[in-house]
């Protein structure tokens, strides 16, 4: 039956004409009496957010804005109160501003519909969660959990090893499931041996199914009014029911890791430890009120943290392994380097000896630039004038309270006056540019985010990629079948980025060693 025999013939005769002149009057106002008119873009963008969205949902989010960028200049106007800009300088106003939170998309990330440090808009509100666990993601605390690390790339090598080349292995699952028992072991005090799972009968591990439906679960959120996403739960499909709940089986796995971290610390088992994990550090913090943080936010900012690190690490390795299995070149230059300073293929160097080796860290520097596993838009949101001293003026154009300014790590990265020829995988630009060069280069470097957000779980990320490849490097030569190639690999983005045909199958055939 017609929605029409539900309403009022006087209210539906009415709606439509209604609905026209608010369209029309929005529109005048937009593109006429905004205070945002000025600022260039198309004209469609001004008066509706809807061409936007439908690059988003087809995942072309930052590739769309940095057309913009390329067609108006430095500053656009994408959506009607939203401005993104293309300036190193401006980042420092804009993400080490304090009074500028982050934009309300952000929520869409959270867990259990509760807040964990991604999360919390307000500046304010992030710094007292973020001093929680700063300790833990420093470069020199990251280095004490090498052992876990190590240990658990070499049951990668291990496996990759027995199956010898013969056949190839979606990388993405692979390393993924490497990493969240690296990460589980780092913050969870816990040996899930998810990695070791691989090959059985049952398939893709629970927990990696449930880690990679959180991002998919959160863009979903995001995209969609949160009416209609209520609506979801009504669907009776065993597996879309498990796709919703993602967040409810990460937190009962969490629950007991945190349950069993606070026994430990009633029985005095934890006074001694030389490093501590993740959950047993949280559970002590003392929250300017005096109290403990409460079981309910360690919970969800161990999840968070869990599955922030997973895919996006797995997507870098992934993309490294990819660029040298198809770049012989590179491959002979980093084997060179790596024989050398690795002469025991099951010895992985202390991560001070990585970290100096000149071309593998050219060949990291790339993949993030290239591959970088965030690249869209960051949003911030211009503070009340009531609290700034003075107007906010973005390259010369003033922007009113409640703007959402951003720029993207896509189209920094890609600035051909400072990456020549840029969408080409270079890892020797970083061994060639001269000091100012250089400098330019890693001004321009926003992989893991910048200012008062960055990622904090940078230095355990690139402490776990720079240890897997010079591992799988050393152990072997990769291989890329014909069904991964350039149109699968190319990066798409929906939260994060991944690859075009959502698999990386590489092959590791095992070198043989004198």
């Amino acid at each position: 039956m017609p929605i029409q025999s539900f309403l009022p013939s006087s209210l539906v005769a009415t709606a439509g004409p209604i609905l026209g002149l608010y369209f029309v009057a929005n529109a005048f106002y937009q593109l006429l009496f905004s205070p945002l008119r000025h600022v260039p873009g198309p004209w469609y963008a001004a008066i509706s957010e809807i061409w936007f969205v439908s690059h988003l949902v087809r995942l072309r989010q930052c590739k769309i804005i940095h057309q913009l960028f390329e067609e108006y200049g430095p500053i656009v106007r994408y959506a009607p109160g939203k401005v993104a800009y293309l300036d190193t300088p401006s980042n420092k106003r804009v993400y080490m501003n304090y009074q500028m939170a982050k934009g309300p998309q952000y929520k869409g990330f959270m867990i259990n519909d509760s807040d964990w440090s991604m999360t919390l808009l307000p500046h304010s509100e992030h710094v007292v969660r973020k001093k929680a666990y700063a300790s833990h993601y420093t470069a020199a605390n990251a280095a004490l959990f090498q052992h876990e690390t190590y240990q658990n790339v070499f049951v990668a090598v291990d496996i990759l090893s027995n199956i010898g080349g013969l056949s190839p292995v979606d990388c993405l699952v692979f390393f993924g499931q490497m990493i969240a028992d690296v990460i589980c072991a780092a913050n969870l005090a816990c040996d899930v041996g998810v990695l070791k799972s691989w090959g059985s009968s049952s398939g893709k591990h629970w927990l990696i199914r449930c880690i990679d439906d959180f991002p998919k679960r959160s863009f979903l959120r995001i995209v969609t009014p949160s009416w209609l996403f209520g609506m979801y739960y009504n669907i009776p499909i065993e597996r879309w029911q498990q796709f919703l709940d993602c967040s409810k089986t990460l937190g009962e796995f969490v629950d007991r890791r945190v349950k069993e971290a606070k026994a430990q610390l009633t029985d005095g088992k934890l006074h001694d430890v030389e490093k501590l994990s993740l959950v047993q550090r949280l559970i002590q913090t003392r929250l300017p009120s005096g109290e403990t943080m409460s079981d309910v936010d360690v919970v969800n900012e161990c999840i968070g943290h869990l599955a922030a690190g997973v895919e996006t690490t797995a997507t870098m390795i992934s993309y490294a392994c990819w660029e040298i299995s198809r770049r012989p070149d590179i491959a002979q230059k980093l084997r060179e380097e790596l024989d050398s300073y690795m002469p025991d293929p099951k010895c992985i160097p202390d991560i001070a000896v990585l970290n100096g080796l000149p071309f593998l860290s050219a060949v990291l520097k790339e993949t993030f630039r290239v591959y970088s596993p965030g690249p869209g838009l960051l949003q911030r949101v211009v503070p009340d004038s009531k609290n700034a001293p003075e107007p906010f003026n973005l390259l010369g154009y003033t922007l009113p309270s409640g703007t959402i300014v951003a720029t993207q790590s896509y189209s920094m990265h890609r600035d051909p006056t400072v990456f020549p020829r840029p969408y080409d995988f270079r890892p020797e630009r970083w061994l060639e540019a001269d000091e100012s060069g250089l400098a330019s280069m890693n001004q321009h470097m926003m992989a893991f985010g910048g200012g008062l957000r960055v990622c904090g779980g940078q230095h355990f990320a690139q402490q776990t990629i720079r240890a897997t490849i010079a591992a799988i490097v050393r152990n072997f030569h990769i291989v890329s079948p014909s069904e991964t190639n350039a149109w699968t690999m190319e990066m798409v983005d929906g939260v994060v980025a991944f690859p075009r045909g959502r698999k990386c199958r590489l092959a590791f055939h095992p070198r043989l060693h004198s």
